[in-house]
């Protein structure tokens, strides 16, 4: 039954997930904390979203608005919601038992703290763990540490709805970072805690948004372009920090072949930050002549 007056949200966004969400749904049921409402806000799906969620009805709360991307999906899951802590979880991911047990009791008890997060596991389409999401020793529970790398999972993810209405919410002109963009906001004006304990399971497949690498590319434009981020980060660490970003578009677009678009982003990170850039031009070089090398097997036109 769903809750007339719940403590936390659980707020999943969808698009053309017919085939993973009700495994989402199922973890978030499973846990031991009962306190608790469902918010699915499909995205404008096109699949059988509506009717395999059909057997939830009475323990969920369904929202539909067209495609808008997964911000504006998440802003109006927190409108629809009544909860004082808001979680998210993507409908192609999972939480692990105990998670908001545990991190409803931490928040309980640091008033003080707007969010807590934590370490989560990556998989495949096969179920096989592939990585472990953690945060290194170096990094901090600071808004200058969470700057220099993203070590926030999204479904790891406590919040309270003060904090969250205090920064405004996700960015909707972002398409992809939106989440990365709202820690960076919350951060920078509230204290939060980092939890070593992987609380969730991030499945990576064929139609990961974070695959769209030109969405990426223009999202973390915007994302770099906020002074109120980015203005107070020293030169150097700024420029390294972008150059690891341009780096990462390289390397994507190696990845897919997009030699062209390698390039220039290797360019640009050779701008930023020289010596790391170089490292990852001969990444981009190595992935061309592989491909050149192919072809030629392939077509059979090595010179005798």
């Amino acid at each position: 039954m769903i809750k007339a007056n719940p403590r936390v949200s659980v707020i999943i966004p969808t698009f053309n997930r017919a085939n993973y969400i009700r495994e989402a749904i199922e973890s978030v049921l499973s846990q031991d904390y009962k306190n608790y409402e469902i918010i699915i806000v499909d995205d404008g799906s096109t699949d059988d979203t509506r009717e395999a969620i059909r057997t939830y009805r009475n323990k969920i709360n369904y929202f539909f608005q067209p495609n808008r991307g997964p911000g504006a999906a998440r802003n109006l899951g927190v409108s629809k919601s009544k909860g004082e802590y808001i979680a998210f979880l993507d409908s192609d991911d999972i939480w692990l038992q105990g998670k908001l047990n545990k991190q409803v009791n931490m928040l309980d008890l640091r008033p003080e703290i707007s969010f807590a997060c934590s370490q989560a596991y990556c998989f495949n389409e096969k179920g096989e763990i592939t990585n472990h999401w953690k945060r290194s020793k170096d990094n901090l529970e600071t808004f200058e540490s969470l700057r220099e790398e993203n070590f926030v999972s999204t479904q790891t993810v406590l919040l309270r709805r003060g904090s969250f209405n205090a920064v405004g919410g996700f960015d909707e002109k972002l398409s992809n970072a939106q989440d990365y963009d709202l820690w960076l906001r919350l951060a920078r004006h509230y204290k939060f805690m980092y939890i070593d304990e992987p609380f969730s399971m991030v499945r990576f497949h064929s139609a990961n948004n974070t695959k769209n690498t030109d969405g990426r590319v223009r999202s973390y434009s915007r994302l770099l372009s906020k002074k109120e981020i980015w203005g107070s980060m020293p030169l150097l660490k700024r420029r390294m920090r972008v150059c690891s970003i341009y780096c990462d578009f390289a390397k994507a677009y190696a990845r897919t072949k997009s030699y062209f678009r390698a390039s220039l982003y290797n360019f640009k990170a050779l701008i930023q930050y020289p010596f790391v850039g170089l490292r990852i031009y001969y990444l981009v070089f190595s992935y061309l002549l592989k491909g050149i090398a192919k072809h030629h097997e392939k077509t059979g036109s090595y010179s005798q």
